[in-house]
């Protein structure tokens, strides 16, 4: 089942993306405490990534206001990295698979903006089985169908040039219609969160 009639006009197209409805899914208790850790672990990639840019912590140019603990973010700021996590568990389910938690889950962590050093899980020795591997595209699919829907439902249209403060996006068409770069974004956070699941000792078997 598909969501949202919100859309916008592309250079080629009028583009209405189709996320998978995902909101009859429910998570135990210990699935959405794991989620918890890997939406920080999912703010903390972000983070190293923008560090590595040369970004500090600030309004300033080559700086942001994220640039701090995840324990530091408000509700609405955490609430996009565990999206970020949630809707693709949420999708395996719906695609008949079950992921188990593991007994114990990284805890939260306590530091200061100024002490901040973002740690990421090790998923690097992780390997994934065929079956698990071929729901990535669909996984990275709807992880930009659902971002483009949060971006139209925030006032945001398709413009060939990026336009924060006008809301333009270059990236507001069809996942068709990406570039194998750009698809690339969306496969390896798929590819990350179902990699980190295994490596906190979680699972994820077909039904």
């Amino acid at each position: 089942m598909m969501k949202n009639e919100l859309g916008c006009k592309t250079a080629n197209r009028y583009y209405v993306p189709k996320a998978v409805d995902t909101t009859g899914v429910v998570l135990s208790d210990e699935v959405l405490a794991m989620c918890e850790a890997l939406a920080m672990n999912a703010h903390n990639m972000w983070a190293i990534k923008k560090m590595a840019e040369g970004f500090t912590y600030g309004d300033g140019e080559k700086q942001s206001p994220f640039l701090k603990p995840y324990s530091l973010l408000a509700e609405s700021e955490k609430q996009g990295n565990r999206t970020t996590v949630l809707e693709p568990i949420k999708v395996l389910v719906l695609m008949g698979f079950s992921v188990i938690a593991p007994q114990q889950v990284l805890p939260i962590e306590s530091q200061t903006i100024e002490t901040f050093d973002p740690k990421c899980i090790d998923i690097f020795s992780v390997k994934i089985d065929a079956e698990l591997e071929a729901a990535v595209d669909a996984i990275a699919f709807n992880a930009h169908e659902v971002w483009s829907i949060d971006r139209l439902q925030n006032g945001w249209i398709w413009a060939e040039t990026r336009d924060n403060n006008q809301k333009h996006h270059p990236l507001l068409k069809p996942y068709e219609e990406l570039s194998e770069s750009d698809k690339s974004y969306d496969k390896d956070l798929a590819f990350g969160t179902l990699k980190a699941i295994v490596a906190i000792g979680g699972s994820i078997v077909k039904n």
